[in-house]
């Protein structure tokens, strides 16, 4: 693919983001292209019949062309690579939760688990275990990483943000310009209320209070 946009002339290119999508904007912008990234599933609501190629090539044509759409910011290797520690230590996220039952698996004088069905949950407490290790390793390397770089460093001065909250704000939010204003950062952020608005008429829900999941692949 590349050395096809190599015997292009400079022109735009529309990518849906997707996992590898900020890999290849990179590469052909490179090469003197513009990028836009479109975000996932807008290509879809775009597409006028039954997905095929040439189709789903229109519409993400048309996607980057439209000057209301919400494009993604590009981001760098450095970016997706402190993403995926962030992701790596999600994935291990509650299991420390079960402590209580690993301890039942290690008291052998425990008579609620029969003898015989001790020796499988052991191996797998023996997993968990080790993997609350690695998980803690993570978190440290997070916050070292954390102390040495100035925009973070900036972000855990805001009350009630701390070193996971701004090392996914730096990873995950390549360009803070691309949000209009505070309250269009919270929506993406999902920090508004739902609505349920119909006819004129505004009918906004509660807040769920969860927010967006740091393990959201392109945004």
């Amino acid at each position: 693919m590349l050395r096809f946009f190599e015997k292009q002339p400079a022109c735009l290119v529309g990518l849906e983001a997707c996992g590898s999508s900020h890999y290849w904007a990179r590469e052909i912008s490179a090469l003197g292209h513009e990028l836009r990234l479109i975000p996932a599933g807008l290509c879809q609501a775009i597409r006028k019949t039954r997905q095929d190629r040439r189709r789903y090539a229109e519409a993400i044509s048309e996607a980057a062309t439209r000057k209301t759409m919400p494009f993604v910011p590009i981001k760098s290797a450095e970016q997706q690579a402190a993403a995926m520690v962030l992701k790596t230590r999600a994935f291990g996220i509650g299991t420390a939760k079960i402590a209580g039952l690993i301890a039942i698996v290690r008291d052998e004088t425990d008579a609620r688990l029969p003898k015989a069905a001790r020796f499988a949950p052991s191996a797998i407490a023996d997993q968990i275990e080790a993997l609350i290790v690695q998980i803690d390793n993570l978190e440290r390397e997070i916050v070292a990483v954390i102390k040495r770089d100035e925009d973070t460093q900036r972000l855990v001065t805001i009350p009630g943000v701390g070193a996971i909250t701004a090392a996914s704000i730096k990873a995950l939010v390549p360009d803070p310009g691309g949000f209009k204003s505070g309250r269009h950062f919270a929506a993406w952020l999902e920090l508004t209320p739902r609505s349920h608005s119909s006819d004129g008429k505004e009918r906004l829900g509660g807040i769920s209070k969860m927010g967006t999941r740091s393990s959201a692949p392109c945004w």
